[in-house]
């Protein structure tokens, strides 16, 4: 679960990437809705530190007519994730062979 303010979510992505000196060779993300992200052990990450960078808005999607669409363009959506959880992040997990390799994150704009 992906939380900002106590709220889900609504439309993101996650990604990890090998935390700095981390022999680690894989990277990997996921789309998040509604709070939830979810890689498939198949796809998964190898075990090792990743540093997490997240991105995403907390307002539902254009629920306009297809009529308003096609005449209005829409507002842009500005991520509503501070950047000291994308670009600047300093988030961190850790991936274990034996799991489990749930991870949850409560951010705050504050």
């Amino acid at each position: 679960m992906v939380t900002l303010d106590g709220a889900p979510i609504v439309d993101g992505a996650i990604r990890f990437e090998p935390a700095n000196g981390e022999a680690v060779r894989t990277a990997g993300g996921a789309p998040i809705s509604a709070g939830l992200y979810e890689i498939p052990v198949k796809q998964g990450l190898a075990p090792g530190k990743y540093r997490v960078f997240i991105t995403g808005t907390q307002s539902a999607a254009d629920q306009r007519s297809v009529d308003e669409q096609m005449n209005q363009p829409a507002p842009l959506r500005k991520d509503a994730v501070p950047a000291k959880y994308n670009e600047k992040s300093s988030l961190t997990i850790e991936v274990t062979p034996t799991g489990p390799n749930q991870h949850d994150f409560t951010l705050s704009k504050k």
